[in-house]
């Protein structure tokens, strides 16, 4: 990714100062320390991830550029105050959908390969099954008992995928309780998925806050607070831009 933008020429404004969406032409790594946890976290088989802090302090922005360092892809779920687990999980899966039937092959597949494919082709169906059952009165999208969270694990697991789950703060607090369960799921499939994980972002202080998991997984989740950009790291952004845009800005305008 990093080569690649090296090697453009050409940029648009809103491609490199982009305040209310990721940074990826305008990147700044945020300090060494916070770097390593995120990347060590990432690396790290089987830990499960909480990352909090302030609205605007580049959580996602970080995150995102720090999975292309180990994730080939990823899946995201975004949520607000009426999303519930089973939500999550339905719109999980609906993501999954694409890399199973984009890989079409003759070679020879192992008992397991047939295994993920076979829970694929009924979870599918029980996906097709509860969308036909929505009616116009009263739209109601029931889970299929398949669609599970070890079912999900697995099924992530065996594509080499990670689930990004962003603003997990704004749901209830029994949703949360669901989410520390599920991660708890995850932590177990980690022996044969050794990198299939949950990231959970939320912008509130503790990371207790976005998760409300027990104090059991404490060892097992990694809880990385984003700090606030230094003024000299809105400078570095500052700095970047000018070279990506090829002008130059008064140190009055910087200021």
């Amino acid at each position: 990714m990093i080569e690649a933008l090296e090697e453009r020429t050409e940029f648009t404004v809103d491609e490199v100062f982009t305040p209310s969406s990721p940074a990826i032409s305008c990147y700044v790594p945020r300090d060494r320390k916070t770097n390593d946890k995120v990347v060590n976290a990432l690396n790290t088989r089987g830990k499960q991830i909480v990352v909090y802090g302030h609205t605007g302090s580049g959580k996602t922005t970080l995150l995102l550029n720090k999975l292309n360092e180990v994730y080939d892809n990823h899946v995201t779920s975004n949520c607000m105050k009426t999303t519930t687990v089973d939500g999550l999980l339905l719109d999980a899966f609906s993501q999954i959908c694409h890399f199973f039937e984009s890989e079409r092959s003759i070679t020879e597949r192992s008992g397991r390969d047939l295994f993920i494919e076979t829970t694929f082709k009924e979870i599918k169906a029980g996906i097709k099954l509860a969308a036909s059952s929505d009616t116009s009165t009263k739209l109601t999208r029931l889970v299929p008992p398949q669609l599970n969270a070890q079912n999900l694990a697995k099924l992530l697991g065996s594509k080499g995928l990670c689930w990004v789950i962003e603003d997990f703060h704004k749901v209830e607090e029994s949703e949360k309780q669901k989410l520390s369960q599920i991660m708890k799921i995850f932590m177990d499939c980690g022996s044969e998925y050794p990198y299939v994980k949950i990231i959970a972002l939320g912008a509130v202080h503790t990371a207790r806050q976005v998760v409300e998991y027990d104090d059991e997984m404490r060892n097992r989740v990694s809880e990385i607070e984003i700090q606030l950009m230094s003024e000299q790291e809105i400078l570095e952004i500052i700095i970047t831009g000018e070279k990506r845009l090829n002008i130059e800005f008064t140190s009055g305008i910087k200021k």
